[in-house]
């Protein structure tokens, strides 16, 4: 009897532990955990200012409707560095509007170091700032060192109109990571669906002025991986001096030394201006040794400039002559771009001036219909990372597919925005070693001939908006095992009632 009662008590707390991982998976916390200070209304967010090495926990979703004007937390001076814990939540509304002479951060940060932001969606976001001396802005933060971006998600508006120096992203807009040659990736699992325009006019004598703009993030030079870009990103640039100027443009990374892997992009990228443009899909510019791997794009890349020495270009993938990739020096080892997949509404990749430690491998032009084909996709882990969405008509992440009831859809791919997701999964991320931050590159661009407006195929129409139902493989395996349990349990119960025990 003691046996069996044993058995029977194994099964129940395997059941009850497997029950409880399952909806702590789906749920947030609902008790503030050891540490930690809660975050329930706009005014606890904004007394994060006081103790800027906390670590914080949101407990509700918050809304700035009330807030007329956020100021971002943090400066260069004082940053922050401590943890933002989403837990799953929002913070809507918030808006930032301001007309400054000096350079200025903006976001829900200004200015973070050594810190960590999860588990957070920033819905209805609005950036609008207009600054004589550069502006560095991303809905999350501004300007990050050192720091740990993973399961946030934004949407919204930011508009930047700038002189000099600028970095734009939808989570983050000027990121350096000094540990990032040793495999660190700071900016992971997340998801942009802001709509990015910035306006320049750079006039400021002696200086080498720059423009980076990125779905996800503006520079950096840390890795990016598994995420998801579907806002439009757009620059016009006005010159009006004799100083050389550059921008770069990216559906995931404006400009990158970093490895980028399984990501993908389906917002729109379009620049026009004077001087240098270089636009991607992925990454305008990409100068590293690392690689650049199992991605995809259907974002129409537009790339025009004007001017006598003008010159631009325009590519599926990462944008520009030697910025299509800027390889490893002599000596190091070779880089690589592999497993890269675009829709054949761009014209392919230009191989001329790639160095020949420069390895390319499965660069893909593909057909809606090939989108669709899980098994056009070679080197996509779908085991673990990617799903397909046959609605949408093509690969998605896993974390960020939800299930839903779909309405019916058309069988067309396009590149208009999908439905954003709305809620990020609260998978913890290793955390990001301490790094000294460095000033941003001044590495020239090498230039290329004009390449005009790359314009979508014919057969390219509006886009699924809503997922699939499919589950995901990883709840459903967990369902499985608690079924099955059950139906030991019962088993035993049943053994246990025959012999009257």
């Amino acid at each position: 009897m003691k046996k069996f009662l044993a058995i029977i008590l194994t099964f129940v707390l395997c059941f009850g532990v497997l029950s409880v991982a399952l909806a702590a998976e789906d749920e947030p916390v609902t008790a503030v955990p050891d540490g930690y200070i809660g975050i329930y209304t706009a005014e606890d967010l904004d007394n994060i200012r006081n103790n800027l090495s906390g670590k914080y926990i949101l407990m509700n979703n918050i809304d700035f409707s009330s807030h007329e004007n956020w100021s971002p937390i943090g400066t260069s001076e004082t940053p922050f560095t401590g943890e933002l814990d989403g837990n799953g939540y929002s913070i809507e509304n918030m808006t930032i509007t301001t007309v400054q002479e000096e350079q200025f951060n903006a976001g829900l940060f200004g200015y973070i170091k050594n810190a960590t932001v999860k588990n957070l969606t920033i819905d209805k976001g609005k950036i609008d700032v207009s600054a004589d001396k550069g502006v560095y802005a991303g809905l999350v933060c501004g300007y990050g060192l050192s720091s740990e971006f993973s399961n946030v998600i934004t949407d919204g508006n930011i508009n930047i109109n700038t002189k000099g120096i600028s970095s734009v992203g939808g989570i983050v807009g000027y990121y350096y990571e000094s540990f990032a040659d040793k495999g660190t990736t700071a900016i992971e699992q997340c998801s942009n669906h802001t709509e990015i325009a910035v306006s320049a006019s750079i006039n400021n004598e002696g200086i080498y002025d720059q423009i980076w703009i990125g779905g996800i993030v503006g520079y950096t030079n840390a890795a990016v991986s598994r995420c998801s870009n579907y806002g439009s990103v757009s620059l016009g640039l006005d010159k009006v001096d004799d100083d050389f100027s550059s921008s770069n443009l990216g559906g995931i990374c404006g400009y990158t030394f970093g490895a980028v892997t399984d990501c993908y992009n389906t917002g729109n990228v379009t620049a026009n201006g004077v001087d240098s443009i270089y636009a991607g899909g992925i990454s305008g510019y990409w100068e590293t040794e690392k690689s650049i791997s199992n991605i995809h794009n259907i974002g129409e890349i537009t790339a025009s400039s004007t001017g006598e020495d003008a010159k631009a270009s325009c590519y599926a993938f990462v944008g520009g002559a030697r910025g299509l990739a800027y390889p490893a020096e002599d000596g190091q080892d070779s880089t690589s771009l592999s497993n890269m997949y675009y829709l054949d509404n761009m014209e392919t990749a230009n191989e001329n001036y790639l160095s020949v430690l420069l390895i390319m491998e499965n660069l893909k032009k593909l057909t809606a219909e090939e989108f669709k084909n899980q098994n056009s996709f070679i080197g996509f882990d779908f085991e673990n990372i990617w799903i397909m969405d046959e609605n949408q008509g093509y690969p998605v992440f896993k974390w960020e597919y939800e299930e839903e009831t779909s309405e019916p859809s058309t069988d067309e791919l396009t590149t208009e925005t999908a439905v954003p997701v709305t809620k990020p999964s609260t998978q913890e991320n290793t955390t990001v070693p301490v790094a000294t931050p460095i000033e941003p590159s001044t590495t020239e661009p090498a230039t290329s001939e004009v390449i005009t407006t790359v314009k979508p195929t014919e057969s390219v129409t509006n886009p699924i908006t809503e997922p699939s139902t499919e589950p995901d493989n990883d709840i459903g395996i967990l369902e499985w095992l608690i079924k099955m349990l059950k139906a030991i349990i019962d088993f035993v119960v049943k053994i246990f009632v025959m012999l009257g025990c």
